[in-house]
């Protein structure tokens, strides 16, 4: 199987499978590349994996907005997503000293996952379908992007909490409930 910098300036799907279920894929037009499963009743949780590798990201607290990252079958997580509410970037704190930055554009069509410096990795681009689903497009060759395909799936999962979030309160801003 080849890495994700391979696919350097190839449009990749992620798609949500069905409507119904909470499963999504990142494929090119003939193969999947990597699958990500949210799981639990409130999504705090997700199970992703790229060819034979398996890590599981969730929230170490409800009451926090950040997400960890472990090996499957591991209990000590080895990356750490620290959401920022109020700044466009927010860091994601890698093994061995490296960091990546999620970087969110105001009006949530774009996604990009970029480096400290500020050179843009990976690119994804939200499109309108009855399924969640987005282009991604890998900009640059990194080392960071094949060794931690997951990046993907961490930017996607933190842009679903995002819109659950302001979905709760739009009706309290317009009088609702």
């Amino acid at each position: 199987m080849k890495e994700l910098s391979e696919y350097i300036n190839q449009p990749l799907r992620f798609k949500q499978v069905s409507f119904f279920k909470r499963y999504y894929e990142l494929k090119t037009t003939e193969e999947v590349i990597g699958s990500m499963q949210i799981r639990g009743f409130f999504g705090n949780s997700a199970e992703v994996s790229f060819a034979n590798k398996k890590w599981e990201i969730y929230k170490p607290s409800i009451w926090k907005s950040g997400w960890a990252i472990r090996e499957a079958g591991y209990e000590n997580p080895f990356a750490h997503f620290d959401r920022k509410f109020f700044r466009k970037a927010s860091v994601v704190l890698l093994p061995v000293g490296e960091k990546a930055q999620v970087v969110f554009s105001p009006f949530r069509a774009k996604i990009e996952i970029q480096t400290e410096d500020g050179t843009c990795l990976i690119k994804m681009v939200n499109k309108f379908a009855w399924t969640d689903s987005s282009e991604v497009i890998v900009t640059a060759k990194s080392a960071i992007v094949n060794k931690y395909p997951w990046l993907i799936m961490l930017a996607k999962l933190s842009a679903i909490e995002r819109k659950r979030s302001h979905v709760a309160t739009v009706p309290i801003m317009f009088g609702g409930f």
